[in-house]
């Protein structure tokens, strides 16, 4: 079992889904895939609200609330560096960002294959997905 959540960062806050379980392997067969590129279509609040929904109906059907609230960014921005810790905020599986707050979001995370601390400078309308505190191929989807 994998799990993992849905964030949108915006100019001065973020929003994120509820944690995802079941089925959300990296493989074709899975929801993996699907909700990267439904995140890809996202433009606004609204718009990640209503793509969360969407998802959540056609993937696993919770009954709960889906959404959290909205925080600020700083709360978000001092958990870039997922090189460290990454459990004490993160704690998914798998973690898919969308980028809409017109910042240079600068992340530090392991290159999964070597294991070396790398930046990784998130722009504008760009999504990125990391296992755990890591960045695989694969994971980078530019608008």
């Amino acid at each position: 079992m994998t799990r993992w959540t849905f964030y949108l960062i915006l100019k001065d806050k973020y929003i994120r889904s509820v944690e995802f379980n079941w089925d959300m392997y990296p493989w074709e067969e899975w929801y993996w895939d699907m909700g990267f590129q439904m995140l890809d279509w996202v433009i606004d609040e609204k718009g990640f609200i209503e793509m969360v929904l969407k998802f959540n109906s056609k993937a696993h059907n919770y009954w709960d609330d889906v959404m959290y609230v909205e925080w600020k960014f700083e709360e978000i921005e001092k958990h870039f560096d997922m090189s460290k810790w990454y459990y004490d905020f993160w704690f998914s599986d798998w973690i898919f960002i969308k980028n809409m707050s017109w910042k240079k979001l600068k992340f530090l995370v392991k290159d999964y294959e070597s294991w070396k601390v790398i930046k990784y400078t998130l722009i504008n309308s760009d999504i990125i997905r990391f296992n755990f505190w890591q960045l695989r191929k694969g994971s980078i989807k530019k608008s």
